[in-house]
């Protein structure tokens, strides 16, 4: 279950709320966690490779639907932990 957070990026896909990084206990994070609509449970979704971006606050994300080349989602900038503001652009595939 993810825990409190402020500062996050937070979309919606299909039947689920997917949140990125943020603040949670006063810490820049960087994980990924889907909240299921219908089931009303919190799942830590885990990359399949180990290029993430750095943990951030204050970024924007959206959703790309597209039921041929498959859903993602893209992050853009925000502020790393000592407070740079960040001009990189990270995809994520569902």
């Amino acid at each position: 279950m993810p825990i409190t957070r402020d500062e996050h990026s937070c979309v919606v896909l299909h039947d689920s709320m997917i949140i990125f990084g943020g603040f949670a206990f006063g810490r820049r994070t960087n994980d990924i966690f889907r909240f299921n609509f219908k089931s009303y449970k919190w799942i830590k979704i885990f990359p399949k490779n180990d290029k993430l971006p750095c943990p951030r606050a204050g970024h924007s994300a959206s959703i790309r639907i597209d039921e041929r080349k498959g859903d993602c989602m893209y992050i853009f900038g925000g502020k790393d932990d000592e407070n740079n503001k960040l001009d990189d652009f990270w995809k994520f595939n569902f």
